[in-house]
């Protein structure tokens, strides 16, 4: 897990008495979790209106969070903010989103990656709760 990340978890905990423990494997599903919850975190430099969600990625998280008895969460920081998405409450409504193709890198934890088509779900602000920096 980047530092990156970690910075965030802990930043969350103070914030929010969340008591998140980041994950043990660097390729884990989720990167964050607690009693109740599994979190995947993004952090993007830059904001933009819309925030992407990899399909496969949310499929994996609502199984998980399934297996463990526990809620799923997408939360992404960018400079506007932090933006929480609850995917057990969006699921029937991510059914029937069109799925948008996009070439991005086969993965963001090595350089000199090649472009591979990815799948992903847009997630709008009014989906989520958003904390305004």
């Amino acid at each position: 897990m980047k530092e990156k990340e970690i910075k965030f978890i802990n930043s969350l905990n103070k914030k929010f008495n969340k008591n998140l423990v980041p994950s043990k494997d660097t390729f884990d599903v989720y990167d964050a979790y607690n009693e109740n919850s599994i979190i995947e975190i993004k952090i993007r430099d830059k904001t933009y209106d819309t925030k992407f969600l990899q399909v496969d990625k949310c499929y994996q998280l609502l199984m998980v969070a399934e297996a463990n008895g526990k809620r799923p969460f997408y939360v992404v920081r960018d400079p506007g903010g932090v933006y929480v998405f609850d995917l057990l409450d969006l699921k029937d409504n991510l059914l029937k989103k069109q799925i948008v193709k996009i070439k991005s890198p086969y993965s963001t934890e090595f350089t000199n990656n090649i472009l591979i088509d990815k799948y992903f779900y847009e997630l709008k602000e009014s989906e989520g709760r958003v904390f305004k920096n």
